[in-house]
């Protein structure tokens, strides 16, 4: 299988946005790792007198292909003297639902946390965000934003349906159920008795067989994308 497609957002791509007093760092790491290519910035929870977001970043992908995105986030240690917060949401917006998963940010620097698989539509409708309002830690702890991952996931398997050939002849349709994430289609392989073939690559979830030569034939097929074929 080729390696999955994934698209990374870094804190100083254009697919980052924030607003608010956010400090850039791009040295001074305190853990082992710097930020992701290089940098990454932070800032302080709310006061606990307040119930929401004054600084908020958000993270917002180019998807090519609509499917399920396994979501990832990283950030570096970094020696501003402060503690970490132990309550950073991070609100992921996709086209399966909205969700907030609530992250410590203490010991876990230098290493991709996961947030959950998601499905994303195509374009940029979708995004994570995440808020300097934390629930009300007092005294008031570093918050940190670096990078974002959204790694694609396989198609799901399709249905093969039962072939209705009364006549026995040479035209008949092979056709099996739709299934999400198949971007770029089909692979429909056939048996022939002694090997098997990729015949087809559709991408509509029927083929049709025309003066096809008699036989015996065998058919698995499985949903493809940037990442490779899922599963028979």
């Amino acid at each position: 299988q080729p390696s999955a497609y994934e698209i990374a957002v870094d804190d100083g791509d254009a697919g980052f946005s924030s607003v608010g007093s956010w400090t850039a760092v791009t040295s001074g790491w305190s853990r082992g790792c710097s930020g992701y290519s290089g940098d990454a910035r932070w800032t302080y929870t709310r006061n606990p007198s307040f119930g929401n977001d004054s600084y908020w970043a958000r993270w917002t992908p180019t998807i090519a292909e609509a499917g399920w995105y396994q979501v990832w986030v990283f950030w570096p240690g970094i020696a501003n003297a402060t503690v970490d917060t132990a309550s950073a949401r991070y609100k992921v917006h996709a086209a399966s639902g909205d969700q907030t998963i609530t992250v410590s940010q203490i010991n876990q620097w230098c290493q991709w946390i996961y947030l959950g698989t998601h499905r994303f539509d195509a374009g940029q409708g979708g995004n994570v965000y995440l808020g300097d309002y934390t629930g009300g830690e007092n005294p008031q702890r570093g918050i940190t934003a670096d990078v974002v991952r959204f790694v694609q996931q396989l198609p799901s398997t399709p249905d093969l349906y039962a072939i209705t050939n009364t006549d026995y002849d040479e035209n008949y349709t092979v056709d099996w159920s739709d299934v999400d994430g198949a971007a770029q289609g089909f692979v429909l392989r056939e048996w022939n008795g002694s090997s098997w073939s990729e015949i087809s690559y559709p991408m509509v979830s029927y083929q049709n067989f025309s003066n096809h030569a008699v036989g015996d034939y065998c058919y698995m097929v499985a949903g493809r994308n940037s990442s490779g074929y899922g599963n028979w």
